[in-house]
């Protein structure tokens, strides 16, 4: 080969490699994909939407104060009954026995007591002997008094007005004192019981809620609800605090304690919200100093840049921020990890166009 060829194909050789490593010195610009949200004007109220469960006011176990054998048990399970009538009643030969035999000690210790009086004051008997026969007769009538109270608990009337839910034994089976015989709940206001979260416990007063429930058997009617009150204690696994609210009076008989009832909460925000935006939670980046930034995204470059901003408060499963955001800007809200200043981004759902 002669000496001008050889140095051709050299020449081209160090072409060729020069070439290659322009190439690999130019590496392609990475786009990191995100989601991409306008942001939006927070408003002064929210709405949330809640499950919640019809319960009674009140609900207790019917038990006798004394035992014996069911005589008269006329209600059944599902039975409304109003507030006097019987629920059950014992048989009271016994009791009716009681009080006649109370009431012959009472009348013969009178006799004995008259009688010791009239010796006293004939110095024919002493002072203790007149104590003892007063005494005697204290006690009788005391005797009669609790023979005639437990034939009056011999029967059990409603308390109220209500529902009879359980019945736990049958008519003629002998019971003892305390054992529930049945299960009464008042009807006179049922509630709806609902799990709330903490942040709305913590933000909302009960004066700046207005709520009303709904049915699945009767869609289309909404019962207005008021608070009752506040279970303090939250539930150990869901977190939440349970909070009753009252049907109103005549609701149809058809809603029973235990049904499902889809709860609606529009809610009046404390505090003021003036200007203020809403930003999912995933929204929020934090710098090395501590401080709090969301992503904003330049729509014409595609490029994204750090914007600090000042958070208030969680809000309808957002944040509140009150400082250095506008409605109308867009951010990244999921996909911040790793952002730099001037990082190009596609927006979610862009690379499937």
């Amino acid at each position: 080969m002669t000496r001008p060829l050889i140095a051709w194909f050299g020449l081209a050789a160090a072409i060729l490699v020069a070439g290659c490593s322009g190439e690999a010195a130019q590496e392609p610009e990475i786009v990191k994909t995100a989601q991409i949200e306008t942001v939006e004007t927070a408003s002064k109220g929210l709405t949330r939407e809640f499950v919640g469960r019809v319960e009674a006011r009140i609900a207790i176990d019917v038990t006798m104060r004394v035992g014996g054998r069911l005589q008269e048990f006329p209600v059944e399970e599902g039975d409304r009954v109003s507030k006097g009538d019987l629920i059950a009643r014992l048989e009271v030969q016994d009791y009716n026995r009681a009080v006649r035999e109370a009431q012959v000690r009472v009348e013969q210790t009178r006799t004995d007591l008259v009688r010791a009086r009239e010796l006293f004051e004939q110095n024919a008997t002493p002072k203790a002997q007149l104590d003892s026969a007063q005494t005697a007769y204290d006690l009788a009538v005391v005797a009669l008094d609790q023979a005639r109270q437990n034939l009056e608990y011999a029967r059990f009337t409603a308390p109220f007005d209500g529902l009879v839910t359980r019945k736990y034994v049958d008519n003629y089976t002998q019971v003892d004192a305390g054992t529930p015989i049945a299960r009464l709940q008042d009807t006179g206001e049922l509630r709806v019981a609902i799990q709330v979260p903490e942040d709305l416990i913590a933000t909302v007063s009960a004066d700046s809620v207005a709520m009303y429930a709904t049915f699945p058997f009767a869609p289309d009617r909404q019962f207005p609800l008021e608070y009752r009150e506040l279970i303090a204690e939250p539930d150990q696994a869901s977190l939440t605090y349970k909070v009753m609210m009252a049907l109103p009076e005549g609701v149809p008989a058809s809603i029973l304690p235990g049904m499902t009832a889809d709860v609606v909460a529009n809610v009046a925000m404390k505090g003021p919200v003036s200007g203020a935006v809403r930003v999912p939670v995933a929204a929020l980046d934090d710098t090395p100093e501590g401080d709090f930034v969301v992503w904003t995204y330049d729509a014409a470059s595609g490029a994204v840049a750090p914007r600090p901003v000042k958070p208030s408060r969680l809000d309808n499963g957002g944040v509140l921020v009150t400082e250095g955001l506008q409605a109308g800007e867009q951010i990244v809200t999921a996909g911040v990890a790793g952002l730099q200043e001037g990082m190009r981004v596609r927006p979610l759902g862009d690379e499937l166009d």
